[in-house]
C-alpha cells in the first residue's frame, strides 16, 4: 500500500492556520516553517503579509495595487534597541539629547525612538538585516485588503485606539506610549 503524508509545511497545500503554503517565493515552506506550521521562523517579530491585490491611496484617488508577499515588524524600533546599534557602532543618533520629548537616552528604551532621520532608519535596518518598507507596503499593512481608512477599521480616531492629542484628558498629550499599548488599533 502507498502512504500519502497530511498537509505539512511546504506541500504546497494550505490548510488551517498555515501559514507558508500560500504558493509564493516568500511563503515556500523551504526551510522556514515552523513544525506546527503556526508561523515561520527566522522572523521573530515581524507579521507576514500575503501577496495580493489590495486598496491603495487616498479616498479620492483610490486605486488597485497588487504587491507579493513580504514581512514588516510588528511593533515599532524602539529607543533601546535604537541605542543597541548606535552602541554597537553601527548608527548614530543626532536627534535632541535634551528636549523632554525625546526618547533616545530618556528613560523611554521600550518607547518609539523619535528624532531619527532617514538615513538614521536605514542605517538601523541595514544592521539589522532588513530594510525600510517601501510606501506601498507600509500602507498594505496598515490598511489591509479591504481598503480600511484606519488599521483598526473605519470608526473615528480614538484615545481607544492611537496615542494621540486628545486636548489634554490623559490619552496622549503628545507624547510617546511604550509600544504595543493600543491593541484595539492594530491593523490586520
Amino acid at each position: 500500500p502507498q502512504i500519502v503524508a497530511g498537509p505539512s509545511c511546504g506541500d504546497g497545500v494550505r490548510e488551517g492556520t498555515e501559514v507558508c503554503d500560500d504558493g509564493d517565493e516568500n511563503g515556500s515552506g523551504l526551510g522556514y516553517c515552523k513544525s506546527d506550521c503556526s508561523g515561520v521562523e527566522g522572523y521573530p517579530g515581524m507579521a507576514r503579509v500575503p501577496a495580493g491585490e489590495f486598496i491603495y491611496g487616498p479616498e479620492d484617488a483610490e486605486e488597485t495595487r497588487t504587491l507579493p508577499a513580504f514581512y514588516i515588524d510588528i511593533y515599532e524600533v524602539t529607543a533601546g534597541q535604537y541605542k543597541e546599534c548606535v552602541d554597537a557602532g553601527a548608527c548614530s543618533y543626532n536627534g535632541s539629547t535634551s528636549d523632554g520629548d525625546r526618547t533616545y537616552e530618556n528613560n523611554k528604551d521600550n518607547h518609539p525612538i523619535n528624532d531619527v532621520t532617514w538615513q538614521e532608519a536605514v542605517d538601523y535596518c541595514t544592521w539589522k538585516g532588513k530594510r525600510l518598507p517601501t510606501e506601498v507596503e507600509w500602507e498594505k499593512a496598515a490598511r489591509g485588503t479591504d481598503g480600511r481608512t484606519y488599521p483598526w477599521g473605519e470608526e473615528t480616531a480614538t484615545c481607544d485606539y492611537a496615542v494621540m492629542d486628545d486636548g489634554g484628558d490623559g490619552c496622549g498629550t503628545n507624547l510617546t506610549w511604550e509600544v504595543g499599548q493600543k491593541p484595539n488599533g492594530v491593523s490586520p
